[in-house]
């Protein structure tokens, strides 16, 4: 699994953990039993996850190819899923960081390798 930045223009939202092969994107945070509030996982291609297996609550933002923000599900909790048709990448977030970082669809998001 890669390391990097989560961005909003200049801002950094979060430390982020980059899923981008089979592997890393099928274990995604399985065996976390939490996320810090600067964490996220970006799974890339995703457009559908689940938390069966999962021991905390997370925040899941749908992103298409540009980053730009398409959907938002705060606070899902172990045994549920999402999805959004078309969307490029999975942003999965400790819960709350959708009002903490004051996310909205339609917002523009960029990822980079540290």
């Amino acid at each position: 699994m890669r390391v990097g930045t989560l961005r909003r223009g200049a801002e950094v939202l979060a430390q982020l953990m980059m899923a981008d092969g089979p592997l890393s994107r099928a274990w995604g945070l399985l065996g976390r039993k939490s996320l810090e509030p600067d964490e996220a996982l970006l799974l890339m291609p995703c457009a559908a996850i689940h938390t069966f297996g999962m021991r905390f609550t997370i925040d899941v933002v749908f992103l298409g190819r540009d980053g730009m923000i398409q959907a938002l599900y705060a606070n899902r909790g172990p045994g549920t899923c999402a999805r959004k048709k078309g969307a490029y990448a999975t942003l999965e977030c400790a819960g709350g960081a959708i009002r903490r970082w004051r996310l909205a669809a339609g917002q523009q998001l960029s990822w980079e390798d540290a």
